[in-house]
C-alpha cells in the first residue's frame, strides 16, 4: 500500500471513530433502573394509592368507619399481586425483568382505580340518587371501565401481560364494589374482560380496529348484566329496588347504557394515554409500529433514492421475516419494520456496499486492506444506532437495527486477510509471517439478538444476501442455501441470547424456503421472432462483462 493509500486509510478510521463516539454518546439513556427493592416499593405505592381511593370514596357513600374494610382491602390487593406476578412469571417474563414496565402497570393500575373512584363518588351523590328509582350504589360497578387496564397493558406489554394484569385488576375492582350483590357480577366482568380483551387487541395496528376491538368487547360486559338480573331473581332480593318488574327493565337499561358508556370511556382514555405511556416509558405499541410501516417514510425514501440496492434487499428481507415470524407466532408487523430499517447506516457509504455498485462500476474494496474493508462494512450498525436515535424511531426497531448481524463474523474480508498473511509468508515477509489474523478485527460489534424477532430479521438478513449469489435458484438449492446459512449462525452461536426454540429454527427455514422459492422463481421466455432471434445470437457472442469482482461474495457481508 502506498503512503497516500495509507493517509487515506488513516483519516478513514479516524472518521469512523469519531462516528462510534457520537453514536455511543446518543445512546438513550435507561430511565429506570432495574432492583427488586424498588419494584417492591412500585407496588406498595399502588396499594397506598387504593388506601387513598377508599378513604376518599367510601365516606361519600356513607360507610363512615371504612378502615373497618381495610384488612379485607388488603388481603384482596395482596391476592392481586401474587395473581399477576404468578401468572406473568409464567407467560409474559420480560415484563419482570424491566422495572420501567413494572412501573408502567402499576401507573395503570391507579388509572382505573381513580376512574372507578370518580364513578363511585359521582353515583353516591344525592342529587344524582334522586334521578333513579333504584339504589345507585348497587349498580354503579357497570359504569366501571373494566376493559382499560387489560387493554392498556396488552398494547404495551404484549396480549399476555394484558391477560396477566387483568387478573389481578379483577380484585383491585372489588375494593370499589359497595354492594354484596354486585360482587358476582363485577368479578364476571373484569374477568371476561381480562380474559378476552387482551385478545381481541393483540393484533390491532389502527385506531379503527381498536375502536371495532372495543365494540366486540361490550357484548362481552353484558355478561356482567346478565349475571347481576339473575342474581336478582335468583335471591328474590326484588324489595330492594322495587316492586315490579318494571324496576328490574329500569336497571336492565341502565345497565346498558352504563357499560357503553364505561366502553367509550376507556377507548378515549386508551387513545389519550397510550402516546403518553409510550414516550414516558419507551414503549411501543402495533399502533405506533404501524406508522413506519409506510415506504413513503422520509427515512426510507432517502434509502431507496441513495442506495436503491440497500432499499431493495430491505424490501425482500422484510417478506421475509414476516412470514417467518407469522409461522412460529411472533410479532410479524415488528419483524417487517425492523428489516425495513435494519440498514439505514448504509446511506453514510452506500457505494461501499456490493448490492449499490453496479456490474459496470469499480468494486471500491479492491484498493482497501480487508481490515479496513472490515471497519468500514461493520460501521453501519452504529451509523444506523445513530440514525434510529436522530429519527426517533421506536426501541424495538432501534434494537433490530443494532442486533441485526449480532457478533457475526465478515467471513469474505476475513479470508481476504488469511490469503494476503499467506502470500506474505510465501514471499518470505518475516516480519507478518508469525502474526495470525486476528478474528475479533473482523466481527461485528454486536450484541446478538435478544428477541425471537431480532433473530428472525439477522437471520433473514443472511439469507436474502446469500440467495443473489445461486445460479439456479431451484427448490433444492434454496433450501441446502437457508440450511447452511442457519445452521452456520447456530453454530457460531449466534442466536444463544434469542429465545428461539428448534421448532422455531425448523419453522424459520421452511418459511425461508417457501418464500425464496416463490420471489426467485424461473419465468417463462418469450418467444421471439427471427429477427429478435438473430440480434440475441449476435449478443451472445460478445465477451462477457466480468466488471463484477468481489461483489458477489462482498454481499454476504449484508
Amino acid at each position: 500500500m502506498s503512503s497516500k493509500d495509507l493517509e487515506i486509510s488513516k483519516a478513514r478510521l479516524k472518521k469512523v471513530g469519531s462516528r462510534e463516539k457520537r453514536s455511543a454518546a446518543g445512546k438513550a439513556p435507561v430511565p429506570f433502573r432495574n432492583s427488586a427493592m424498588l419494584a417492591i416499593l412500585y407496588v406498595i405505592a399502588t396499594m397506598l394509592f387504593a388506601v387513598g381511593m377508599m378513604a376518599w370514596t367510601y365516606p361519600l357513600t356513607g360507610f363512615r368507619q371504612w378502615y373497618k374494610h381495610l384488612p379485607l382491602a388488603i388481603v384482596l390487593m395482596v391476592f392481586a399481586v401474587i395473581c399477576a406476578r404468578v401468572m406473568l412469571r409464567l407467560v409474559a417474563r420480560d415484563v419482570l425483568k424491566r422495572n420501567s414496565r413494572l412501573l408502567m402497570l402499576c401507573i395503570i393500575a391507579m388509572f382505573s382505580m381513580l376512574f372507578q373512584s370518580v364513578c363511585l363518588a359521582f353515583m353516591s351523590r344525592p342529587e344524582v340518587q334522586s334521578l333513579f328509582p333504584f339504589e345507585t350504589l348497587q349498580v354503579c360497578h357497570f359504569l366501571f371501565p373494566y376493559i382499560f387496564a387489560p387493554a392498556m397493558a396488552a398494547l404495551l406489554a404484549g396480549p399476555a401481560a394484558g391477560v396477566s394484569f387483568g387478573i389481578g385488576m379483577v380484585f383491585i375492582n372489588l375494593l370499589f364494589v359497595t354492594s354484596e350483590a354486585a360482587m358476582l357480577p363485577a368479578f364476571t366482568a373484569g374477568t371476561a374482560a381480562a380474559v378476552v380483551v387482551p385478545r381481541l387487541i393483540a393484533k390491532v395496528r389502527r385506531r379503527v380496529a381498536l375502536l371495532r376491538s372495543f365494540a366486540a368487547a361490550f357484548t362481552i360486559q353484558l355478561l356482567g348484566i346478565a349475571v347481576f338480573l339473575g342474581v336478582k331473581l335468583v335471591s328474590g332480593d326484588m324489595h330492594d329496588l322495587g316492586e315490579s318488574f318494571a324496576t328490574l327493565g329500569g336497571i336492565s337499561v341502565f345497565a346498558v347504557v352504563a357499560t357503553a358508556f364505561s366502553v367509550a370511556f376507556a377507548y378515549v382514555a386508551t387513545i389519550l394515554l397510550l402516546p403518553v405511556m409510550e414516550h414516558l416509558f419507551a414503549a411501543t405499541s402495533n399502533i405506533r409500529l404501524n406508522e413506519f410501516t409506510d415506504l413513503g417514510n422520509p427515512l426510507l425514501q432517502r434509502l431507496s433514492l441513495e442506495a436503491p440496492g440497500t432499499y431493495h434487499h430491505c424490501i425482500v428481507v422484510a417478506t421475509l421475516a414476516a412470514a417467518a415470524a407469522d409461522r412460529i407466532a411472533a410479532n410479524s408487523l415488528l419483524a417487517r419494520v425492523g428489516a425495513y430499517y435494519h440498514d439505514i447506516g448504509k446511506l453514510t457509504k452506500p457505494s461501499f456496499y456490493s448490492e449499490n455498485v453496479g456490474a459496470d462500476r469499480h468494486n471500491p474494496h479492491e484498493g482497501l486492506s480487508p481490515n479496513m474493508s472490515a471497519v468500514i462494512i461493520g460501521a453501519h450498525v452504529k451509523e444506523g444506532m445513530g440514525m434510529s436515535l436522530h429519527h426517533n424511531l421506536p426501541p424495538p426497531i432501534h434494537d433490530i437495527v443494532r442486533e441485526h448481524h449480532g457478533t457475526s463474523v465478515m467471513s469474505w474480508f476475513l479470508h481476504k486477510a488469511k490469503e494476503e498473511a499467506k502470500a506474505k509468508s510465501k514471499n518470505g515477509d518475516e516480519k507478518n509471517s508469525h502474526s495470525p489474523v486476528d478474528e475479533s478485527q473482523f466481527r461485528y460489534p454486536g450484541p446478538r439478538p435478544t428477541t425471537k424477532e431480532a433473530a428472525i430479521v439477522m437471520l433473514a438478513d443472511s439469507v436474502e444476501a446469500a440467495s443473489r449469489s445461486l445460479e439456479r435458484p431451484t427448490r433444492a438449492n434454496i433450501e441446502n442455501m437457508v440450511e447452511s446459512i442457519v445452521n452456520g449462525k447456530i453454530k457460531d452461536e449466534q442466536l444463544d441470547s434469542s429465545p428461539l426454540t428448534f421448532l422455531d429454527v425448523v419453522s424459520i427455514k421452511r418459511s425461508f424456503a417457501s418464500s425464496l422459492t416463490n420471489i426467485l422463481h424461473a419465468r417463462v421466455p418469450y418467444p421471439k421472432d427471427e429477427d429478435q432471434k438473430g440480434r440475441g445470437e449476435e449478443k451472445q457472442k460478445e465477451p462477457a462483462n466480468e466488471a463484477d469482482g468481489g461483489n458477489t461474495e462482498a454481499s454476504a457481508e449484508n
